[in-house]
């Protein structure tokens, strides 16, 4: 009679351990899934990055220029601000259905996977972020103050990146990295340099960083069955 409630009781953790494995099985499936989808939201702000650094090039020198001139030019004022603001639409929008897109492949509710996954953008408080910081571009840029735009967006790149919106930073890097952005922003604003293609090249390298951050974590979990959280 022990031995068959033995029997029993070992048949029974065996079966709570399976369940524990599989569970952590599904876990770790659905974790590198969201990683997956990281890595898109990463390539997608890399495209938008990279076609306004493109802009800048000294052969082309649209972008730095046309902010420049607006100061006392209306019609550049409205069609800058109306420019970045269509980009900026197509950005949260292509962000959102990625998301989006993603929760129906895993299988997720969307909310719970935003929830879960991408804190900062439930309840739409990444685009609202977003927006926040485009109508300050947009006071800057209608004040007469566009060279005052440059560190303003290295101040926003480090608020992101001390917040941990977006990109995927451990706590000490981050803290590293916003206060190396608000650092120079403060040298572009004290030197009076208002050349964009600065801080979008710093926003490309902290992504890149990002990315290699989430590809070598990925990998790491892959190889040692740990869930990417």
């Amino acid at each position: 009679m022990a031995y068959k409630e033995e029997t029993q009781r070992a048949l029974s953790d065996l079966e709570i351990l399976k369940k524990i494995i599989l569970n952590k099985e599904k876990q770790n499936q659905i974790s590198i899934a969201s990683s997956s989808t990281h890595k898109i939201l990463h390539f997608i702000a890399l495209f938008f990055a990279s076609i306004f650094i493109l802009m800048d090039l000294p052969s082309i020198d649209l972008l730095t220029t046309d902010v420049i001139k607006s100061a006392s030019d209306p019609i550049l004022q409205r069609m800058g601000v109306i420019n970045i603001g269509i980009v900026l639409l197509l950005f949260i929008v292509g962000a959102y259905y990625v998301l989006y897109k993603q929760a129906l492949k895993n299988q997720h509710d969307f909310s719970k996977y935003v929830s879960r996954y991408f804190i900062y953008f439930k309840n739409l408080s990444f685009c609202t972020d977003v927006l926040v910081k485009y109508a300050f571009f947009s006071v800057l840029v209608f004040t007469g103050k566009p060279e005052w735009i440059a560190p303003a967006l290295l101040l926003f790149l480090g608020d992101w990146v001390a917040n941990g919106r977006f990109f995927i930073f451990k706590v000490q890097m981050s803290i590293a990295i916003a206060i190396a952005c608000i650092a120079l922003a403060a040298i572009l604003f004290i030197m009076s340099i208002y050349w964009l293609w600065i801080p979008l090249a710093v926003f490309i390298a902290v992504a890149v960083l990002s990315l290699y951050e989430i590809i070598k974590f990925e990998s790491y979990a892959k190889n040692n069955s740990v869930g990417i959280q």
